[in-house]
């Protein structure tokens, strides 16, 4: 190493030969490199512990805050699936819809966030995040929604997806039939997507607008109060929401600075935490023996009943869309797990659970209709 390094010191005083100087440099510095082991590692590990998120959504989610230092220094164990496919450091920008407007988004905190809490796994991050769409653009039978597809199978060649991170409303809090609209086609995409990436019970992740508009946006907080109520009362199975409140915007209130997407980027991982934990396989025999619910959405039974047996489930979409999944609900379980309650109230709501072959999942679907039976004659 003294020699190259010697030898390198030596070619600078001989600017009449810069070719061989900068070719001499380059393998002294490349010399260096191996004597101390210190070759970066040129893809992530192909294995459970490469956890895959796929970004989706508009202008919010591909980022358009200002670049700075943080965002341009990659973590070693933070990737991201660039536009040819390829595995690259997950350095700002992550999105590519727009170049000469890409910026800072949040993905890049939500997955220095996890990694560092995480020292055993590797993040993966899918951006696929368009911005200016609306959520009709993003329909099964759409480019968007077959790229952010055709992406995310390509990622799970070599990992495992573990959650949806989904950012975009601005489109369609412009009026009280858009919004009153938006959850019904949340609804139907969040389903799509687990079902086309056969992973019906990861977690979906949906972050709330600007507050930076106050009063002079009310649809926008109209939209915002619905998405917090649609993932109290679990009407999507898994689904969290990350509030807006206190996080940073630039001049236009609509979209957030570079601070405030940091902000919402570890408020995302938090988020996804919560929700992923929910249905964790511990013992069910710490569920309560008394339950009771008063008015609360059938939806929202089932998730508090499910959580405390510690069953994993998803709902077949035309259960999710039927009113019977938002209708009040008034029952009280005494000296019953949260298991048979779970059970009970299925069936009282016309419902019945199927456990899907090869895994703990309970898929929840309409009761089949009796069997008549041939009673004999008299």
């Amino acid at each position: 190493m003294v020699a190259s390094w010697a030898q390198a010191r030596f070619v600078v005083r001989r600017p009449d030969r810069p070719s061989r100087w900068l070719a001499t440099l380059i393998l002294s510095l490349w010399a260096l490199a191996s004597a101390s082991g210190a070759e970066p590692a040129a893809q992530p590990p192909a294995s459970k512990n490469f956890h895959l998120f796929l970004l989706i959504g508009q202008s919010n989610m591909a980022g358009r805050g200002k670049m700075e230092d943080i965002d341009r220094a990659p973590h070693p164990r933070v990737w991201k699936l660039n536009r040819a496919g390829d595995w690259t450091a997950a350095v700002a920008p992550l999105h590519f819809d727009k170049p000469k407007i890409a910026g800072t988004g949040l993905g890049g905190a939500f997955g220095r966030t996890l990694a560092d809490e995480n020292p055993d796994i590797h993040i993966g991050l899918i951006p696929c995040a368009v911005g200016g769409t609306r959520i009709s653009q993003w329909k099964k039978d759409g480019k968007l929604y077959a790229n952010a597809i055709a992406r995310t199978r390509t990622a799970m060649q070599r990992g495992v997806l573990k959650g949806v991170l989904w950012h975009q409303g601005e489109g369609d809090s412009g009026s009280e039939q858009a919004v009153e609209d938006y959850i019904r086609q949340l609804t139907r995409l969040v389903h799509n997507l687990r079902t086309d990436l056969q992973a019906p019970a990861i977690p979906f992740i949906a972050g709330q607008l600007s507050r930076a508009w106050g009063d002079e946006k009310p649809l926008r907080r109209k939209f915002n109060i619905l998405l917090l109520r649609h993932a109290r009362h679990q009407t999507i199975p898994r689904f969290g929401t990350v509030l807006s409140q206190d996080v940073s915007a630039k001049p236009d209130k609509t979209h957030f600075d570079s601070a405030g997407l940091r902000e919402l980027g570890r408020r995302y991982a938090a988020a996804w935490k919560h929700t992923a934990e929910a249905f964790s396989n511990r013992d069910p025999g710490v569920a309560p023996l008394s339950i009771r619910f008063q008015g609360q959405p059938v939806s929202q039974a089932i998730s508090v009943l499910a959580a405390r047996a510690h069953v994993p489930y998803a709902v077949d979409l035309n259960v999710l869309e039927a009113p019977v999944w938002t209708q009040p609900y008034h029952a009280e379980f005494n000296n019953v797990t949260a298991g048979r309650a779970l059970q009970a109230l299925l069936a009282q709501v016309g419902l019945a659970s199927r456990l899907t072959p090869g895994s703990n999942l309970q898929q929840i679907g309409k009761a089949a209709a009796p069997t008549p039976t041939n009673k004999p004659q008299p």
